[in-house]
Order: C-alpha cells, then sequence, then structure tokens
C-alpha cells in the first residue's frame, strides 16, 4: 500500500488496520516514518482486542494525529470494549460493522441504532463510515440517516488500486448526491437549543 501512497487521488484516503498493540510497534512507525506527512493516512484499530495501556497508547496516538493522520475505530457495535474504547480513542471516524448495516433498510432497530451511534459521532467531531454496504436500498437507507460515509461490493469489488465507483452504484446515488449538492449548507448544519436572556 505504501507504493501507491503518492498516487492517492484527490479527496480521497488510504486505510490501515492495526490492533491496538500493534500501534507501538517499531514495525509500524518506520513504514509511517518513511512517508513523511500522514494526512490522508487512517489508522483503523480494531475493536476486536482490549487496547493496550491508554499511558502507552496516548503518546502514540498524539504522535499520528501530529502528523496528519486520522484516527478511527473499526468494527464499531462488534467489538471488545465498545463505548469505552470510543472514548478512550476520541477517534476521528467510527466504522459501523457490516452486522449492523445488513438489512438495516428493512431493521428499524438497526435504523435506530446507527442514527443513535451517528449522532453520537456528531457530537464528537467524528465521521461515521458505514461498511458492508451491499445493496442499494442500505446505501439510500443509510443516506436517510445521515451516514455520511459509506463502503462495501456495492460501489465496487476488491481490485487494482484507485478503482473507480461501479457504474451502477453512482447512477442510482447521483440524483441524492445532487439534491444534497443543491440544498447548500442547511444540511450540514446541527440546530443548538437557545434560550432568551429577557
Amino acid at each position: 500500500s505504501a507504493l501507491h501512497w503518492p498516487d492517492l487521488p484527490p479527496n480521497c484516503f488510504m486505510s490501515v488496520n492495526v490492533e491496538p498493540e500493534s500501534v507501538v510497534h517499531p514495525t509500524l512507525w518506520s513504514t509511517l516514518d518513511s512517508l513523511g506527512d500522514l494526512r490522508g493516512i487512517v489508522v483503523e484499530i480494531t475493536e476486536h482486542r482490549a487496547l493496550a495501556s491508554m499511558d502507552q497508547l496516548e503518546p502514540v496516538l498524539d504522535r499520528l494525529r501530529g502528523a496528519g493522520a486520522l484516527i478511527a475505530i473499526d468494527d464499531t457495535g462488534a467489538g471488545h470494549a465498545g463505548l469505552q474504547q470510543i472514548l478512550t480513542l476520541r477517534p476521528s471516524i467510527l466504522k459501523l460493522d457490516k452486522a449492523l448495516v445488513e438489512h438495516v433498510d428493512t431493521d428499524r432497530a438497526k435504523a435506530a441504532l446507527i442514527e443513535m451511534i451517528g449522532t453520537f459521532a456528531n457530537r464528537i467531531d467524528a465521521w461515521l463510515l458505514a461498511e458492508g454496504v451491499e445493496t442499494e436500498a442500505e446505501a439510500r437507507m443509510l443516506g436517510d440517516l445521515g451516514v455520511p460515509l459509506v463502503q462495501g461490493y456495492y460501489f465496487g469489488r476488491p481490485a487494482a488500486p484507485w478503482t473507480r465507483l461501479d457504474p451502477m452504484a453512482d447512477r442510482a446515488l447521483r440524483p441524492r448526491t445532487a439534491a444534497l449538492s443543491s440544498s447548500g449548507l442547511r444540511g450540514l448544519l446541527d440546530p443548538a437549543p437557545w434560550i432568551r436572556t429577557q
């Protein structure tokens, strides 16, 4: 992946999956140091294992952020420590596990949970990304729920680096994207409560 890093298209990012204990491993750091500026790199920490000592992890995460990398929690909703790990890591991206995304278009409980996690993500200034989107109906429901980032076989299969979006998915979602764009900043606003002082 590091070989393709210089050719990363604009407005894209490259993800690197690591276990919590691997974040402090010298091999990872020698690879990342060879890249220099880490803007466009997302370090995805999987939730399948418990965090290493936060005393050991915090300076490493600060160093990654200082070099421009974003921190993501992978498999949110299916991992080891759940909400406590999210609070500890303060990620920039929360990646919803495929199990939460599958059939979200017909499962009202999943839709409600994703909407709630999205509200939380907004409050901590993080992006929500849905993994494992395989159907147009799932993609549309996630859009209706306000999930800003999605990935999955519906958009394209694993292929050579920087493969374009599947044309069918692009055609299906283009009208929605155009509608959101034409609405201006209104769709991005998060209303805040206010009171009169007099």
